[in-house]
């Protein structure tokens, strides 16, 4: 399954994001294990395997390249998408991220 919405850079290593889960809102609050430049993704794509998978915190690795942003949450889930703005840098990261509902 897959869901549409936003995630974004909110200080140098944490992000937030917001995806719509058949109908419902989805949030993530997120740390990275570097400080990286701001960077966004406002539409960014979130593949699930049940929303069973979209709570607590969970820790994940990835890549916020020069142009894209790729996720992989150790339980399944992954985010991924185009940035908004080029980076100068890729940043291979590791973080955790904590999913809500609202």
């Amino acid at each position: 399954m897959s869901a549409t919405g936003s995630i974004k850079a909110e200080g140098a290593n944490k992000f937030i994001g917001s995806f719509t889960v058949s109908g419902v809102k989805v949030n993530i609050t997120g740390n990275l294990s570097d400080s990286i430049q701001t960077w966004s993704c406002s539409d960014a794509t979130l593949d699930y395997g049940s929303t069973g998978h979209l709570t607590s915190t969970r820790d994940f690795h990835g890549v916020i390249g020069t142009t894209t942003i790729s996720l992989q949450f150790t339980n399944g889930p992954s985010i991924t998408g185009n940035l908004d703005s080029s980076l100068t840098l890729a940043t291979t990261v590791v973080g955790s991220g904590t999913w809500e509902s609202d």
